[in-house]
């Protein structure tokens, strides 16, 4: 199979889309929107076509809050997997408990 040539951003009008290699695949891409853009219907249509004839068979967006998924859902793609973000803040650490092993950030501070 011949290698696409993948850009690394795909630009059409005022939105772009990032596009990576999924997993060292070169028939599979990761595609997602430049942060602070969300893409028409139309431009996500016009970068599967341009995958498409670069010689992509499959591509997966990145992950998507709702504004931003609204126009890869339009454009065909279909829900795969739902994500958790899961978020710590760091100022204050809680204790270990008891019976579980320091994690190895924590042997580092010892």
């Amino acid at each position: 199979m011949t290698r696409p040539h993948l850009p690394r951003t795909l630009r059409r009008h005022e939105a772009a889309l990032r596009v990576s290699p999924w997993r060292g695949r070169s028939d599979i891409v990761v595609a997602g929107p430049v942060p602070g853009v969300v893409p028409s219907v139309d431009q996500v249509h016009s970068t599967i076509e341009q995958l498409h004839a670069s010689g992509v068979s499959e591509v997966y967006t990145t992950a998507l809050g709702p504004p931003e998924a609204e126009p890869f859902i339009a454009a065909g793609f279909a829900h795969r997997e739902h994500l958790i973000l899961l978020r710590h803040d760091l100022r204050v650490l809680p204790e270990p408990r008891p019976g579980n092993p320091p994690s190895p950030a924590a042997r580092l501070a010892t």
